[in-house]
């Protein structure tokens, strides 16, 4: 298995954390700015843009804008893993 840069903190981790982040957002329960900060906090540059704006469309209430952005997170955590 080859290395990348979401080795260290291990796919299976970053799978969980995106869906219990999406359970939340789709119940729009604001516990979803945790998970954002915890994902923001591995520090994986692909994904800071996007957990920005994820967290300041979950600060606002915007559920629906943000489970939009949270398939946007979805598709780069598929590209990270796919280089």
């Amino acid at each position: 298995e080859r290395c990348d840069e979401t080795a260290p903190v291990g796919r299976k981790r970053l799978e969980e954390m995106t869906k219990e982040l999406g359970a939340l957002l789709k119940d729009d329960d604001t516990a979803a700015i945790g998970i954002i900060d915890k994902l923001d906090a591995m520090r994986i540059p692909a994904l800071r843009e996007v957990l920005s704006d994820l967290r300041k469309e979950a600060e606002n209430y915007n559920f629906e804008s943000a489970l939009l952005r949270l398939a946007k997170l979805e598709k780069l955590l598929e590209n990270i893993k796919e280089d």
